[in-house]
């Protein structure tokens, strides 16, 4: 065997450093993107609490006034 079969622990930590700079900055746009993606979630999310506030208001509104619209009928039946 001659000496190219075999290499050094700096020439193999060399190669090494080399081999996951690429991996490195893969990992960190992947990280980038997932960043993105939660925001997007998160707005979403954000505008669907809106939207099911607005719902629960509106609801309560129709109740209250149906209620409302009820008692008044129901006044009116008895003074007659």
């Amino acid at each position: 065997m001659d000496d190219k079969d075999f290499v050094t622990h700096t020439e193999l930590n060399a190669v090494l450093d080399k081999i996951d700079k690429p991996f490195d900055e893969l990992d960190r746009k992947l990280g980038q993107n997932q960043n993105e993606i939660n925001l997007k979630f998160e707005k979403v999310n954000t505008k669907f609490e809106q939207q099911k506030v607005w719902f629960f208001g509106t609801a309560i509104s129709i109740i209250g006034a149906v209620s409302a619209m009820i008692a008044i009928i129901g006044t009116l039946i008895k003074l007659l």
